[in-house]
């Protein structure tokens, strides 16, 4: 008997989801909130590395965000709602993550430069510097989150039935 939601799996395995996210979301909030709130009250921790740590706050931020929503959305799947709507919020998880992913490795590339050329690294990597790199990330992830929209506007000719991401 299909009740139309993607996740009809035992009651069990719902409420531990659930329970994860729910205990995962504050978590991740507060956690990063407290990093951004101390990287921004502290004009000393504003070195361009830590250019790189708010960026990833950001971006983890926008994940905790997510993750109730994209939760909710998973659980109910909702019927009926035009297929660019129900593709938005995957749009936002996804630009977040790749923005996250990016930023993780640019911080072990930041970290091996200055360990690789310790003399250079202050001529080579300047606030100036993070600051075009981080907006490069960003607009990259920003690009990688359209592509289910466009995907589904112009080249999937099978028409979106539910809003989940499972279906």
């Amino acid at each position: 008997h299909d009740t139309g939601k993607v996740l009809d799996s035992s009651p069990y395995v719902v409420a531990l989801a659930v329970l994860l996210v729910f205990i995962l979301s504050p978590m991740i909030l507060c956690g990063n909130s407290l990093i951004l709130t101390a990287l921004y009250r502290f004009k000393r921790l504003r070195t361009p590395s830590n250019y790189l740590i708010i960026s990833l706050a950001s971006s983890d931020l926008g994940a905790g965000v997510f993750l109730p929503v994209g939760m909710y959305m998973e659980l109910t799947s909702e019927h009926g709602l035009p297929s660019s709507l129900c593709l938005l919020p995957y749009c936002f998880g996804i630009f977040v993550c790749s923005a996250s992913i990016i930023v993780m490795a640019a911080i072990s590339v930041d970290r091996f430069t200055s360990l690789a050329q310790p003399l250079r690294y202050n001529n080579l990597i300047t606030h100036n510097s993070m600051e075009r790199y981080i907006l490069m990330f960003w607009l990259y992830s920003g690009l990688v989150s359209l592509t289910p929209l466009v995907y589904s506007q112009c080249i999937s000719r099978v028409p979106i039935t539910t809003c989940a991401f499972l279906a």
